[in-house]
């Protein structure tokens, strides 16, 4: 009997710590490029155990580490924020602010946010540098 107890506080670690992933495995992919509206998937795994999710809020970009939080960042960022390149406001886009499309790059990930807008943000630490809207 005695035994069966390291097996049984074994399996209870792994199931606690399964169990406390901040996303379904199911919503995860290896793929580098994810359509998070079209294919219904909410994040890229890396080989590493890096992982970028979109959160539920569908606007918060994470990156976890083997079920860890490493960085969060919140994309659609503030509208004072939304500048062109010549340092001009963008207009307040009308659309969702939902993140729809990441993919992964070496050094940082591409986000498409408000259905026409793009950012950049830094693998390392979740910098999100925005890009522009068309």
């Amino acid at each position: 009997m005695r035994a069966i107890y390291p097996l049984l506080l074994t399996f209870s670690l792994l199931a606690c710590s399964e169990a406390q992933l901040p996303y379904k495995p199911e919503q995860i992919t290896t793929d580098r490029r994810i359509s998070v509206e079209k294919d219904g998937l909410r994040g890229i795994s890396l080989s590493d155990g890096t992982v970028y999710f979109v959160e539920d809020d569908m606007r918060t970009l994470s990156r976890y580490n083997d079920g860890e939080l490493i960085w969060r960042s919140d994309v659609p960022i503030s509208e004072e924020s939304h500048v062109t390149l010549d340092n001009k406001p963008l207009p307040k886009p009308k659309q969702d602010p939902s993140i729809s499309y990441l993919s992964y790059g070496d050094t940082a990930l591409t986000v498409m946010f408000y259905k026409s807008c793009w950012a950049t943000v830094q693998t390392s630490n979740g910098a999100v540098d925005p890009e522009g809207c068309d």
